[in-house]
């Protein structure tokens, strides 16, 4: 999806946030989907908790590094929340046994909370490398400022020496 320029060009502005969605919902639809399937029984539990999990975690911290590289706090905080309630919602679809609960919910916090440090540092990151760059530009700015100043002295003095050899040669001349 990244690599389609096409795409991209016919979206435009909307296509981070859309790629962002579909970033966030595949992991995890997958996640209800094996837990669809486990407790259908077809398949066992305990390999999904560690296989999917992982998974989960890899792929939802890519939108939320994402997120806070591309729009800073005010994108990062939007889907830190999105993801909570989504697996406030998907815990709340999972209450059925009390062990796997806990276990869902304790994975959550973990993977919340992973992904929220990475977002953040990201975040920091990202606001101190936009910092930088307006204090560069600014020096520039300042630079290119003193760089005319000098330019305009230079000539100044260039004009006052031509005119003193013109007055001294012409009333040398005279005199």
């Amino acid at each position: 999806i990244v690599s389609w320029p096409r795409l991209r060009h016919s979206l435009g502005r909307w296509f981070l946030p859309l790629l962002l969605g579909w970033l966030v919902a595949v992991p995890l639809a997958s996640q209800a989907a094996f837990f669809r399937l486990s407790s259908a029984g077809m398949l066992p539990l305990d390999r999904i908790w560690v296989n999917n999990s992982q998974a989960t975690l890899i792929w939802m911290t890519l939108p939320v590094v994402l997120a806070a590289w591309q729009y800073g706090g005010r994108g990062f905080w939007p889907l830190m929340g999105l993801l909570a309630a989504a697996h406030i919602v998907f815990g709340a679809f999972l209450a059925g046994d009390a062990a796997s609960m806990w276990e869902y919910v304790f994975g959550s916090l973990a993977r919340l909370l992973t992904a929220f440090v990475l977002g953040w540092v990201t975040t920091h990151l990202v606001e101190a490398q936009r910092r930088e760059h307006q204090a560069v530009q600014a020096a520039n700015r300042q630079l290119a400022r003193r760089a005319a100043t000098i330019e305009q002295l230079a000539e100044s003095r260039e004009r006052n020496r031509l005119a003193r050899e013109l007055h001294d040669t012409i009333a040398h001349a005279l005199s």
